[in-house]
């Protein structure tokens, strides 16, 4: 029997090669492709990041003007706190030394005398004659119970002559409290 062989090997090969490099070259084609849209993917998204850095960096620098402005307003406050309170403070101490004035004169028993008043750095100095040591205390007892003296102290008692009677000359120390004790009720509230 004869056989004929109707498929040349020559012609497969060279069918096969053709296929070959068709694959080789769209496969090169698609690695191409598939670079170009990653690298195109990627352009995008560095664009997106940039665009939301100018806009965090722009959301930064205006929150920093705004932080500004608030630790101004904060400094400001304070500023006009502390005013407040120096004005609250001259407010009271108007009216202290009157008060107290009233205060020591109320206190001042009927056998004794002022000879001098002074104060210096909140501390009164008070000089004066009495017929006795108990007059002494008694007007240190009403000055205890003001409210704008405090440590009422005795620093001198001594006995002198004054137009031929014999008195006693004392010199008191005393702390003086302008606010009247307003200080403590408003710490109490608190």
């Amino acid at each position: 029997m004869i056989r004929i062989n109707l498929v040349w090997e020559d012609d497969a090969g060279g069918a096969n090669k053709i296929f070959q490099v068709a694959a080789f070259l769209l496969s090169l084609l698609s690695l191409f492709l598939a670079f170009y849209l990653a690298s195109n993917s990627l352009a995008y998204k560095t664009k997106l990041y940039e665009a939301e850095k100018k806009i965090f960096s722009e959301q930064i620098s205006s929150l920093r003007k705004v932080t500004k402005e608030v630790r101004d307003l904060e400094k400001k406050r304070d500023i006009l706190k502390n005013k407040i309170e120096v004005i609250a403070t001259l407010r009271k101490q108007k009216t202290g030394p009157v008060r107290i004035l009233d205060d020591l004169n109320q206190a001042l028993p009927s056998k004794s005398w002022l000879t001098g008043v002074s104060e210096r750095g909140g501390v009164m100095s008070i000089v004066g004659l009495a017929l006795d040591n108990q007059t002494i205390a008694d007007f240190m007892k009403e000055l205890e119970k003001s409210n704008f003296f405090l440590q009422v102290d005795l620093l001198e008692a001594r006995q002198v002559s004054w137009n031929r009677v014999k008195m006693k000359k004392f010199t008191l120390s005393a702390v003086v409290d302008y606010a009247g004790g307003e200080h403590k009720k408003e710490e109490d509230a608190l």
